[in-house]
């Protein structure tokens, strides 16, 4: 049996990935899932889009259903027992089911036992499932949430020794809310036991209550703790402008009922955000809802229609934004996509923010050279993982070369790269006229670069340091370069150290730390102080400055 479980753990093939976001197959049976993978979550009672039409219009290859639901309705149970849960629900995908726990979970109490549903999920031909665990709300204080995560785990391993049919995978749910630690004490219990797919639970109330910095901290307690290999699942996450976020955080699956509860209540969904139906004089969108329907016309029809057509659009701008990810994936554009839907709502911002917390994780696992190169608004993008492995890889594998014994730091160029800009072979040209090829080739030329920090020109054209696009700097970059160049200067040893200012751009940041590391160190200094660096009498100056340094030494 276990050998089968890992068959099918083994089926999961990571084809692109970017950050920790996965573009993969799934396989299950002889389905192939494409993640990451929404799943629509269908309420076996009143469905406002039909199963079928999910899969045929709007492409969905999965869907999640409440068990817990069917069995406890004796009309539903015993179809889906005789007819089996895929006719039952006219849905040839894959479906998923859960236990009831969130009803536990909201209600109190369930009338049921974790054998029973779980063999009932079994019995009626489940996919996937969900053992019933026992989640752990926000507020609940750590003695309660240390009882829940342990009951989980119990019932985890229960589960496992009773298991029938070997083609169903089971989802692992790990719990802990707020507290950290319990998951990851949860995420490793878990990863240890034959779960083919580990799921995160406990955050719906971190969602809804729009605190997504936390939420990013109890999805990287769990992520930074799990294998690798296994496909990770994230339960609830609600709104589209959201999703990109647990993807780049490493989850490949989430289920969602926003697209029918919103519409319930009248709400249009936008990939940026939420609007009520009553506010809309125009549609921003282009599905066959939007380009059929007025605002006006939609109002107008009967709450049962109005409710279906909002859901049905709700739903299309839902499986708009998985494809969205899956390209940005492809292209290795996620985190710009990612900074894009920040911007949707302050909370998502911080959020933004609170992976910079994560950086180094994330760096790990993301692609070290892509096909593109990558864009740069601003400092919620310090954190990206192309900026955060060059500071790693400058502080930690960079030796300047030998008999390079004098650094001579230039600002960076509007060209790239940096050393074969028209302004810097100009440069090069007066040094080695004035200078000579011999005093030249004493000098280590590096650039102090946004948003890198320090660029040796003999690694200018190394991925992404000459293949990047930003817009103008902002302070947080600016200290962020300026520390990067006074981290570099106190590993390295030179005779001297010669800046060539651009205070039109840098204000007196780089003077300042250079000036800090020269005076520690004892290191002589050479500033070259001008307004713009690439004026004909700043290159004078500088050169000036150069010889002083030369002949000093």
């Amino acid at each position: 049996m276990l050998s089968e479980l890992w068959y099918f753990a083994r089926l999961f093939e990571v084809k692109e990935h970017d950050v920790c976001g996965r573009l993969g197959l799934l396989r299950i049976g002889r389905r192939k899932l494409t993640t990451p993978l929404l799943l629509p979550v269908v309420n076996p009672k009143f469905q406002p889009i039909p199963p079928k039409e999910m899969r045929t219009e709007f492409g969905i290859q999965a869907i999640f259903t409440n068990a817990y639901i069917i069995y406890k309705d004796p009309a539903l149970r015993e179809i889906a027992l005789e007819r089996g849960l895929h006719d039952m629900l006219n849905f040839k995908g894959v479906i998923a089911t859960d236990s009831g726990a969130y009803q536990g979970y909201v209600y109190g109490r369930l009338e049921v036992e974790p054998a029973e549903i779980e063999s009932f999920q079994e019995e009626i031909g489940a996919d996937m499932a969900v053992i019933l665990d026992v989640p752990v709300s926000l507020t609940a204080p750590r003695k309660e949430a240390e009882q829940r995560v342990a009951d989980t785990i119990r019932r985890a391993r229960e589960n496992v020794a009773r298991r029938k049919r070997v083609d169903l995978l089971w989802l692992g749910p790990i719990h802990g809310a707020r507290h950290t630690d319990l998951v990851k004490q949860s995420a490793i219990e878990m990863s240890r036991l034959d779960f083919p797919i580990l799921a995160l639970g406990s955050v719906v109330e971190a969602l809804t209550q729009y605190r997504f910095d936390l939420h990013v901290d109890i999805m990287m307690a769990a992520k930074r703790h799990v294998p690798p290999d296994r496909p990770l699942h994230i339960f609830g996450v609600g709104h589209p402008m959201f999703f990109a976020i647990p993807v780049a955080l490493g989850y490949d699956m989430f289920d969602s009922s926003s697209y029918a509860l919103f519409a319930r209540d009248g709400r249009y969904i936008t990939s940026w955000g939420t609007i009520d139906l009553e506010r809309l004089s125009y549609f921003p969108c282009s599905c066959k809802v939007c380009t059929k329907y007025t605002p006006e016309e939609l109002r107008e029809l009967p709450q049962h229609e109005r409710e279906e057509l909002l859901a049905r659009h709700n739903l299309s701008v839902c499986a708009a934004e998985v494809e969205r990810i899956r390209q940005a994936i492809a292209e290795g554009r996620l985190w710009e996509l990612v900074e894009l839907r920040a911007h949707s709502h302050p909370s998502l911002l911080d959020a933004l923010r609170r992976m910079q917390k994560y950086a180094a994780f994330l760096e790990r696992y993301s692609p070290v050279t892509k096909a593109r190169g990558m864009f740069y608004f601003g400092s919620t993008g310090l954190a990206r993982p192309e900026i955060v492995r060059h500071a790693i890889k400058m502080r930690e594998n960079y030796a300047r070369p030998r008999g390079l014994d004098f650094l001579l730091l230039l600002p960076q160029t509007v060209d790239k790269p940096f050393h074969k800009s028209k302004r810097f072979k100009r440069l090069r040209k007066q040094l080695e006229e004035k200078l000579g090829r011999f005093l030249l080739e004493k000098l280590h030329i590096c650039f102090y670069a946004a948003p890198f920090g320090i660029v040796p020109a003999e690694l200018d054209e190394t991925y992404p340091l000459s293949q990047f696009e930003m817009s103008g700097l902002d302070y947080e970059t600016l200290s962020h370069v300026a520390r990067q160049v006074k981290d570099y200067l106190q590993k390295q040893d030179y005779r001297a150290i010669i800046l060539h200012e651009h205070r039109k751009t840098w204000g007196e940041s780089i003077l300042s730390a250079c000036r800090m590391v020269c005076e520690e160190r004892g290191t002589p200094f050479y500033p070259s102080g001008t307004l713009d660096a690439w004026s004909a009498e700043s290159i004078e100056v500088l050169i000036a400055t150069i010889e002083e340094a030369l002949t000093r030494a």
